[in-house]
């Protein structure tokens, strides 16, 4: 996913609209030329549209990791509410939970060293313990939003 740069703005304070570079709206630094309104609720939408693209990529990610490693196929349909760890087991049914959970951090590993967001795993040592409760935005990029 990415945003057209610059993008067009309108200033929840005044309504003037202002072409905004896209960098300083995720960092939320963009303020309104016409009367200095900070423009950080609107970089936080964004920043949560990143996040849920970003979320959904990697469960698409990590749902065909476990498909190789368990030799099955899953349906598409509900990978969009996948969130957590939880939530892929969850999702690969019933009958595959415990072979799921097993396969699991081998997946996690091979999505974090070989897959679309591998540039942007900044976390902990990619061999740490799994949290199945953390979102999958937060377990593959950890950092993203911070400052640099």
């Amino acid at each position: 996913m990415k945003f057209k740069d610059p993008r067009e703005v309108a200033c929840p304070e005044c309504s003037a609209t202002s072409k905004q570079r896209v960098a300083k709206l995720l960092a939320l630094k963009a303020t309104c030329p016409e009367c200095s309104h900070s423009l950080a609720d609107t970089g936080l939408k964004m920043r949560q549209a990143l996040d849920d693209w970003s979320t959904y990529v990697i469960a698409i990610e990590l749902t065909c990791e476990l498909e190789r490693a368990l030799g099955c196929e899953f349906e598409d349909k509900g990978l969009e509410k996948v969130k957590t760890l939880r939530d892929v087991i969850a999702f690969v049914g019933p009958a595959r939970e415990a072979a799921a959970a097993t396969a699991m951090p081998k997946a996690v590993r091979e999505v974090r060293q070989e897959g679309m967001f591998k540039h942007a795993y900044t976390g902990p040592d990619r061999d740490a313990e799994l949290d199945f409760n953390l979102g999958l935005v937060e377990m593959f990029m950890p950092n993203r939003w911070d400052q640099r």
